[in-house]
């Protein structure tokens, strides 16, 4: 039988994550469920984070009855994903700030951290500076309108779509960080895997920027064994909390894996 796999994310930041996976997997069923209603997630409260999470995880299992769970967002997988692993007999794979291969790439000593306020915040990322960055200087950096400017980017638009305090508020954030002087820039939100370009055109290109994607899509790899692609047509499920535009869909669509995406809704 074919195994069931469902991504979970407040927005389009875990469709990073999915690719990889597709990249690496054709074998699978894949769902995505947007948690749109609920859009950034970094700036919610840790307890809320956990009883969303655990109420949206229920359903899907209960719907879908899949094989493995993946939070494909790292604010929700730093503040919850503890709590699900103990809540529901699923594998669970979660999403880590790559924080030990930027600190271990040679010639880095400055090492900025990109991320949500939960994530910046959290013990689990204090943990993993201090378990593979201690000899080096990190410097975190929140902000959940660089969550916006990737919807946005996302949708085929500019920065300059931003409302003019959002932008500002993205243009001061990226001047912090340019004066830093990093190497290295670990994006910690799966977010911001949709402005690289922006990124680099701020902090210059010979900045490496570093995501989990690959990394996630690999322990998917290892704990479901492989199969024959599936017979039939290749179509990947997209649920979203609340009723998606046109050019949502459109942009989605657009995101060429040679699947066919299929949306529907998910009161949840």
């Amino acid at each position: 039988m074919v195994k069931k796999v469902v991504f979970l994310d407040s927005g389009l930041g875990g469709l990073s994550v999915l690719r990889s996976t597709i990249e690496l997997r054709d074998d699978l069923h894949y769902h995505y469920f947007f948690d749109h209603k609920n859009l950034p997630y970094g700036d919610k409260k840790s307890d809320w984070l956990v009883d969303r999470a655990k109420a949206v995880v229920g359903r899907l299992i209960q719907d879908l009855d899949p094989d493995l769970f993946v939070i494909a967002c790292n604010t929700l997988s730093v503040c919850a994903l503890a709590s699900l692993r103990s809540s529901f007999d699923i594998p669970f794979v979660g999403v880590v700030p790559a924080v030990k291969p930027a600190a271990a790439k040679p010639g880095v000593d400055k090492v900025a951290i990109l991320s949500t306020s939960a994530t910046g915040n959290s013990e689990y990322l204090r943990g993993l500076v201090g378990d593979f960055a201690a000899n080096k200087k990190v410097k975190s950096f929140a902000s959940e309108d660089l969550v916006l400017l990737a919807e946005t980017i996302f949708l085929g638009k500019t920065i300059k779509n931003l409302a003019y305090d959002k932008r500002s508020s993205v243009e001061s954030l990226l001047q912090q960080v340019k004066l830093f002087q990093p190497q290295a820039v670990v994006l910690g939100c799966t977010h911001f895997f949709f402005i690289k370009d922006v990124l680099l055109d701020y902090l210059g290109s010979d900045v490496a920027l570093f995501d989990s994607s690959d990394a996630v899509a690999r322990q998917i790899d290892r704990i479901l064994p492989k199969k024959g692609r599936p017979k039939g047509k290749a179509v990947i499920q997209v649920l979203s909390s609340q009723m998606m535009s046109a050019q949502l869909k459109r942009s989605i669509s657009s995101v060429n894996l040679g699947w066919e995406w299929v949306f529907s809704g998910c009161n949840v």
